[in-house]
């Protein structure tokens, strides 16, 4: 909701008055404008749309639909606005009537966060329109947005001082770059008719600047469009396949070997193979990729379709990939890894290594929905948690260190580059930085969520040579 003292009353009494016969009607046309587009590309009706949306979204759409009649003017000259302060202005507060007529004067536009001051201020850069950033009056909104976020809201200016308008909807990246480029498109066709316009008539042709207000003048429905079909996608499709590095489905897998010699011999036998290395003082082995079996190929669909799958990849401190491990524990050599594949490979591979060892073994497979299903059926572990400051420190060393590894894997958001290759090109800059700016607002929203300070990410723009674009 807007913080400028008496704006949320002077909104809740214009909303009212905005469901009188006359405005009602215009407001309906103005939600269809938000709304219908979205429902057509989507192949839903408006009901299908809002059932899969949450209350607190439900609420910033609409929000959106009034301040955009808020800031209409129609064909027969009349504002929503100038019409209820004329007629019941004198029911509204000096502070309430600055805010609706700095309303009614407003533009919606795609917003970036590039600072915060939290509990005061952020500062936001205008993505469509350009120019330089805006410090925004937002102490409740700091608190609670990221570096980086992308939202579409109405900046409005009182008594000197910025402030965002009640109605703010939070972009995904996908959502605010189909925005930026279905923009860029607008742009580009309106520049050249003006230019050739501009010939014509021996003028000069008008600035860039000029075009794009212009465009933002009816830019509220567009952005709202593009939200509502980028949510809908996001809420109904299914959880993401995650898969190995091989491209097999992730699985917990579980190899059972019943003894039938002592344990001592079998531990020489796995001590002596190559491919699984114990840990010191441990009836406990890990199965590395260079005594493994070779890789299988990844899956045609998960190679083809990236965007539908996670790849889990785990290695061990020398950058070799770990298949799994193994356990002597209650008279059964174990060996567990994280497919149906990695399983079956690893008991062709043990029943040799084990061979007159251990018996014919029993595997168990377990797809991650039914683990967690079991894990809920436990009772919660009683035993003290690491401290907290522990805690952070190992996820700030694991995080650095997987986003150091990072930047050497070939990225499908980057064309299968990795972030060192893509930086060394003007446009594999640009991706760069923008995968750079979605990992450090993933990384703010994972510490938000956790109570935890967010790991300091700034060195990957150093390292990567884009730290001058960060901004």
């Amino acid at each position: 909701m807007a913080r400028f003292p008496a704006a949320d009353k002077a909104i809740a009494r214009l909303r009212k008055w905005a469901e009188r016969p006359d405005w009602s009607e215009r407001l309906s046309e103005i939600f269809e404008m938000h709304v219908g587009p979205a429902c057509t590309a989507l192949g839903i009706e408006a009901e299908t749309l809002f059932a899969a949306l949450d209350d607190h979204s439900l609420a910033m759409v609409m929000g959106n639909v009034l301040e955009d009649l808020i800031a209409c003017e129609f064909d027969d000259d009349r504002n929503i606005v100038e019409e209820y302060l004329a007629r019941r202005g004198w029911k509204e507060s000096a502070p309430g009537k600055r805010w609706l007529k700095a309303l009614r004067h407003s533009r919606a536009s795609l917003w970036e966060v590039v600072a915060l001051d939290p509990g005061r201020s952020m500062t936001v850069k205008d993505l469509l329109a350009g120019g330089e950033p805006i410090v925004v009056d937002e102490r409740m909104g700091s608190r609670s947005a990221a570096l980086w976020d992308r939202a579409m809201a109405r900046l409005v200016t009182v008594d000197g001082r910025a402030y965002m308008s009640g109605a703010v909807l939070l972009f995904r990246a996908e959502a605010a770059d189909a925005v930026l480029e279905r923009f860029e498109r607008a742009l580009k066709e309106v520049r050249r008719k003006s230019r050739r316009a501009a010939r014509r008539a021996g003028e000069p042709p008008p600035e860039d600047a000029v075009l794009r207000a212009a465009l933002l003048q009816n830019a509220a429905p567009v952005l709202t469009q593009e939200w509502l079909i980028h949510a809908y996608k996001a809420a109904t499709a299914p959880p993401p396949e995650l898969i190995n590095a091989e491209g097999h489905a992730f699985m917990f897998a579980e190899v059972r070997f019943p003894l039938l010699a002592e344990a001592g011999e079998t531990c020489a036998r796995l001590d002596r193979y190559p491919g699984f290395e114990r840990e010191e003082g441990e009836l406990r082995w890990s199965w590395v990729g260079s005594g493994g079996p070779a890789p299988s190929p990844t899956r045609p669909d998960a190679a083809s379709e990236p965007g539908r799958a996670i790849r889990l990849l785990s290695d061990d401190a020398l950058g070799r990939p770990l298949l799994g491990s193994a356990r002597i524990e209650a008279g059964l050599v174990i060996l567990e890894a994280n497919s149906r594949e990695r399983a079956e490979a690893g008991r062709k591979l043990l029943a040799d290594v084990l061979s007159g060892l251990a018996g014919e073994p029993e595997v168990v497979l377990r797809s991650p929905a039914e683990a967690m299903s079991e894990a809920g059926d436990r009772p919660a572990s009683v035993e003290p948690g690491l401290p907290p400051e522990v805690r952070a420190e190992i996820v700030r060393d694991y995080i650095e260190d997987y986003y150091r590894k990072t930047l050497d894997d070939g990225l499908p958001v980057l064309d299968g580059k990795s972030p060192r290759q893509a930086a060394r090109t003007k446009k594999g800059r640009q991706a760069v930085v923008s995968w750079l700016k979605q990992m450090e607002n993933h990384e703010a929203r994972r510490a938000a969520a956790a109570g935890e300070t967010p790991c300091d990410l700034t060195w990957m723009w150093s390292e990567l040579g884009v730290a001058d674009l960060r901004r």
